[in-house]
């Protein structure tokens, strides 16, 4: 098998999106990386494992996306937000510790709805992010990149060190 023929056979479809450039209109129903204005009627910003608010991250609105892959089917809008102390599940001797998934050191909303967008402003603090807005851009196929298969441990090592 050639390189072009394992490139089509692995190919996935893929939408990027493009940060800034362009005037958010701060309609719920955007896309955000840095910012998060979706939150259920009795949701506010998650508190980490240090009962710190976590640094919202993005948010995604699916709805409008020209391809959506099946395990997102039904979901309209996700949110993210991160610890900042999500370094210390890096710094950690172990390169097999399971990377906890109970919400202490992020957390992932999905709503199949949009809720209503409340004004809730986290803390500022030197891990916030400069809120831009961001678009998906016409998509298209891709295929794995060898980044795909570093841990999050060896990637901090070998980049951020």
């Amino acid at each position: 098998m050639t390189i072009p023929e394992l490139k089509a056979a692995i190919a996935r479809p893929a939408v990027p999106f493009a940060t800034g450039g362009f005037r958010p209109t701060n309609a719920i129903e955007e896309s955000w990386i840095g910012r998060v204005t979706a939150f259920g009627p009795d949701e506010t910003i998650p508190d980490d494992v240090n009962g710190k608010p976590m640094v919202p991250l993005a948010q995604l609105y699916l709805a409008d996306l020209p391809y959506l892959p099946p395990a997102l089917e039904g979901i309209t809008l996700l949110t993210f937000f991160l610890s900042v102390n999500y370094n210390d599940l890096l710094q950690t001797p172990s390169e097999t510790a399971a990377f906890p998934h109970d919400g202490s050191y992020y957390v992932v909303r999905e709503y199949d709805s949009v809720p209503p967008s409340r004004p809730l402003h986290p803390p500022r603090n030197r891990y916030t992010l400069n809120p831009s807005p961001s678009a998906p851009k016409q998509y298209g196929m891709t295929t794995p990149s060898g980044m795909a298969a570093v841990s999050p441990r060896k990637w901090n090592r070998r980049f951020c060190a």
